[in-house]
C-alpha cells in the first residue's frame, strides 16, 4: 500500500479544520499541534487557529483568510476554507477526527524511528543509541537527519551571497547584538522585525522579507507594546497582521529540550525569516556563560530553532562584560565559545552630548570587511518615532571627536581658572565643558579626563576615592 495513504488522512486533517472553523470553541476543548497534520497547507491553517484563538480573535472563514493574509492563495484560497466546511459530515465526531489525525503523526514518528534505527545498526551502533531516539521520540524531537554524500553535495546549486540584512546579517545565520543596558538593543531589534516584516532598509541596509518570531523575555508586554506602537507610526506602515510578527512571551530555557523542540515547531509552521532571541541570558537556564560547553549547549539549540525554515536567521541580543563598559568596542559577556559561534555579532555604544550618537559597529563577521560602522539616532516625536541612520563612518572618529573636544575644553579651564589650592573634581570638568558648549556623557567624560591626565601640566591627585586636577606649570 502507498506508504503516504498509510502516514496521514487528508479526509481527517481537512474535517478536523473544518470543525474548528465551524465551532472555534473546540480548540479549547481538542489538543492538536500543528504539527499532528501532515499537509502542509493544513500546518499553516491549523498554527493560524491557534494564534486567533490565543489572541482572543474571532474566528470563521472570513477572518481566517484575513489572517493567512499572502498566505490564503498557497491554502488553496477562501474556496478551499469553505471546502473544509462543507466537508465536515457532523462536528459530534471531532473528537474522533483528531484521534485519527494525531494516530497518525505517531505512526510517522515511529517510521523515522524504524528508519534510523537501521541506521543506527548498519553504522554498528548500540542499543544505548536506540534508546536515545526512543527517548527523543517520546519527548517529540525529530529523529531526522539532514545528510549528505560529497558528490551529493558537490552538485547542489546555491546563489552567491544570501543576506537576511544586505552586508549585516546572512540568511540561516546567528548574528549577535550587544551592548550596556539603555543602548536601543531591543528597539534595533524590534526595528528589524518590522523592517523584515514590511521589506524595509533597516539602518539604510536592505532586508529579506518574510514572517518573524520576536521572543522577549527582557520586556514586559506593555513596554513592547509601546515601542511596537512608536516604530510603527514613525515609519508609517501599519501594525503587522496576524503571524507576520509574533511575540513570545512564554518561558524559555536554552537547556530544556521541550522548550526548544516547541520554539522550532513554532519558526517551522509560520515558515519565519527570522528568530529573535531578547535576550541570551534570560534563556540560558542552568547554562553558565562563561562555561565554553554549555555556551556551545546554547549556540546548538539556536541553530536547532531556525532550522524548522532553512532560511531563517536568529538575531540574539546579549550583553558587553561589566569591566569594559565605557570603552569603544567593549567585549562580549561570556565564554569566547560564543563569539566563536556567531557568523557577525555588532555592538552599540554611544557617545556625543546626552548620547545622542550610537554607533553600531561590526566586531565580527564572516566578511572580509570588518570596519562596517553606521551612526544612528532615535528621533521620538510627539507622535510615534523612528530610529534614523545619519552614516556610515569610523567607529572610533565620532567618539574621538567628542573625547578631544572636551579634553580641549577642559585643559582649557584647568590652565585659567585652576590652582593647587582649588582643584577641579572630575564633575566640575564636566561642568566646564558643557557651559562651553560640549555636553559629554559619563563614558565620554570618563575617556576625556584619562586625555587630559597625560597633557603636560596637568596634575593629578587622589583624596578618598575622588580624583582632582589642577594646573602646575
Amino acid at each position: 500500500m502507498d506508504e503516504e495513504v498509510r502516514l496521514h488522512s487528508e479526509d481527517a486533517e481537512r474535517a478536523l479544520l473544518g470543525c474548528f472553523l465551524t465551532r472555534p470553541e473546540l480548540l479549547g476543548e481538542i489538543t492538536c499541534d500543528p504539527l499532528d497534520l501532515h499537509i502542509a497547507r493544513h500546518q499553516w491553517m491549523m498554527a493560524e487557529l491557534l494564534h486567533m484563538r490565543a489572541a482572543g480573535k474571532e474566528i470563521d472563514i472570513l477572518t481566517l483568510s484575513a489572517e493567512l493574509g499572502d498566505r490564503l492563495g498557497e491554502v488553496g484560497g477562501f474556496a478551499y476554507l469553505t471546502r473544509c466546511v462543507n466537508d465536515v459530515p457532523t462536528t459530534l465526531h471531532a473528537s474522533e477526527y483528531a484521534k485519527t489525525v494525531r494516530d497518525f503523526a505517531e505512526r510517522r514518528k515511529m517510521m523515522g524511528l524504524a528508519g534510523s534505527i537501521a541506521k543506527i545498526a548498519a553504522d554498528g551502533g548500540g542499543i544505548g543509541k536506540v534508546q536515545q531516539l526512543i527517548d527523543a521520540i517520546a519527548r517529540g524531537a525529530s529523529t531526522d537527519r539532514d545528510r549528505l554524500g560529497a558528490d551529493e553535495l558537490h552538485l547542489l546549486e546555491f546563489e552567491g551571497d544570501r543576506w537576511w540584512i544586505e552586508g549585516v546579517a546572512r540568511s540561516a545565520g546567528k548574528s549577535m547584538l550587544y551592548a550596556p543596558p539603555g543602548q536601543y538593543k531591543s528597539l534595533l531589534a524590534l526595528y528589524s522585525a518590522i523592517a523584515t516584516v514590511y521589506g524595509l532598509a533597516w539602518l539604510g541596509r536592505q532586508t529579506s522579507p518574510g514572517p518573524v518570531v520576536y521572543w522577549s523575555g527582557d520586556m514586559s508586554k506593555p513596554d513592547m507594546q509601546e515601542r511596537l506602537d512608536d516604530l510603527t507610526v514613525g515609519l508609517g506602515v501599519p501594525i503587522p497582521r496576524g503571524n507576520q510578527l509574533l511575540f513570545d512571551f512564554s518561558p524559555l530555557r536554552l537547556d530544556e529540550p521541550n522548550d526548544v523542540l516547541a520554539m522550532a515547531n513554532l519558526v517551522r509552521s509560520m515558515r519565519a525569516r527570522v528568530f529573535i532571541l531578547d535576550s541570551l541570558y534570560v534563556a540560558l537556564g542552568n547554562l553558565d556563560e562563561n562555561a565554553s560547553g554549555d555556551m556551545g549547549l546554547a549556540m546548538s539549540a539556536v541553530q536547532q530553532i531556525i532550522r524548522g525554515n532553512p532560511e531563517c536567521s536568529a538575531l540574539i541580543l546579549h550583553h558587553p562584560t561589566k569591566n569594559t563598559i565605557g570603552e569603544l568596542g567593549s567585549r562580549l559577556r561570556g565564554s569566547g565559545a560564543l563569539l566563536a559561534s556567531l557568523d557577525s555579532a555588532y555592538f552599540i555604544e554611544s557617545v556625543g552630548p546626552g548620547d545622542s550618537v550610537h554607533i553600531l559597529s561590526r566586531v565580527k563577521g564572516r566578511t572580509k570587511d570588518l570596519t562596517l560602522a553606521v551612526e544612528f539616532s532615535f528621533d521620538e516625536g510627539d507622535i510615534g518615532g523612528t530610529i534614523v541612520s545619519h552614516k556610515e563612518t569610523s567607529r572610533t572618529g565620532v567618539a574621538d571627536t567628542f573625547v578631544e573636544a572636551g579634553a580641549s575644553a577642559m585643559y582649557q579651564g584647568l590652565r585659567e581658572l585652576s590652582t593647587p589650592e582649588k582643584p577641579w573634581s572630575r564633575v566640575r570638568l564636566g561642568e566646564y565643558a558643557a557651559q562651553n558648549g560640549i555636553a559629554l556623557s559619563e563614558r565620554t567624560l570618563q575617556r576625556a579626563c584619562k586625555m587630559v591626565e597625560r597633557l603636560t601640566g596637568v596634575k593629578v591627585a587622589k583624596q578618598g576615592r575622588t580624583l582632582y586636577y589642577w594646573w602646575a606649570e
